[in-house]
């Protein structure tokens, strides 16, 4: 069995990555040197244990027979096999494995311990004619920022609303490219890779670019009001690209309405305006896609309408003397 050999990361070794990463393109392929691979390793280790750790549920404890205890893991940077790794394993326990599949295909298996190797799930991404990659600004504000993956869940944030960041994302989609720097993107996204049902995202993807490109020009942004529909786009789309939801026809259509819909919105993006709450019927509508037996165009139709007019309710012109909405 290949030894894995334990790496200090040291208050120099984060500065180092940190500089690296900033000096990096905007987006940029994940390769197989060493400060690509090492960053992921760290995002990962960064989310060990908290909110965000969606791999966690899928670790068995084969002694007990059951679910590890959360809790009970542990993990560590270093190298195995020549490439840097995070190994993971049980203080309770001294046989764990992955329960799930899909996700035994790309995370190494030793009874003791699991490891994931940046460098192999690399290469079964590319396998697929997809190329792995990292955004910048969006790793640097997960573990180089106030934010604490540990502590902290990133879908309580309102990051994506604000830097409308659907028009990024869903343009690395249309250009087969698959985000790759935490434990969502491995779990939901990499487990079950494979070019047909991501080809299927990328041409929804590439229609969500083309018209967001349209709606808000050169500024790419807007104000809040008019990053609600396309939020709720970029979550649904978010769900096209995991293999357990590739080809929803469902989706297909809820993210065609949407786009449709923009229109009927009748906000100009660049108006001085202030949100002053989050509307519901985005929970809604992703609750009726979650929903199949619920789904009909019809009653989708309905429920766009209605997040319009709620939208339109929750949004006054900017005013000094109001304070209290959501704010760019």
């Amino acid at each position: 069995m290949s030894q894995f050999s334990v790496m200090e990361i040291n208050a120099n070794t984060i500065n180092s990555l940190k500089e690296w990463l900033e000096n990096q393109n905007s987006v940029f392929a994940v390769g197989s040197d060493d400060n690509s691979s090492l960053l992921i390793c760290y995002s990962l280790l960064r989310e060990m244990g908290g909110p965000n750790d969606e791999l966690a549920q899928f670790i068995y404890d084969d002694e007990k027979r059951r679910p590890v205890e959360p809790k009970s893991l542990q993990a560590e940077i270093g190298t195995f096999e020549g490439s840097h790794c995070i190994r993971i394993f049980s203080r309770n326990s001294s046989k764990i494995s992955i329960s799930i599949p899909l996700l035994q295909e790309i995370i190494i298996c030793r009874g003791e311990d699991i490891i994931i190797s940046p460098r192999s799930i690399s290469s079964k991404i590319k396998s697929n004619g997809l190329t792995p990659v990292v955004v910048r600004d969006w790793l640097k504000r997960a573990i180089f920022s106030d934010f604490d993956p540990k502590t902290m869940s990133y879908r309580d944030q309102l990051w994506v609303l604000r830097n409308n960041e659907v028009l990024l994302y869903a343009d690395l989609v249309a250009s087969q490219k698959v985000i790759f720097q935490d434990m969502h993107d491995i779990t939901a996204h990499i487990a079950g890779l494979n070019d047909t049902g991501y080809e299927f995202a990328g041409t929804v993807a590439a229609r969500v670019h083309k018209k967001l490109n349209e709606y808000f020009g050169l500024a790419g942004r807007g104000n809040l009001t008019s990053h609600l529909v396309p939020f709720l786009v970029g979550v649904i789309l978010d769900g096209l690209t995991q293999s357990m939801i590739y080809g929803s026809e469902s989706r297909r259509l809820a993210i065609d309405e949407l786009l449709n819909s923009m229109d009927e919105l009748k906000i100009s993006p660049q108006s001085k305006l202030r949100l002053n709450g989050f509307p519901k019927g985005i929970d809604t509508i992703n609750g009726l896609l979650r929903d199949q037996g619920a789904f009909s165009l019809n009653r989708l139709k309905s429920e766009i309408k209605l997040l319009l007019d709620e939208c339109v309710k929750l949004t006054t012109e900017f005013s000094t003397t109001n304070l209290k909405g959501i704010t760019q």
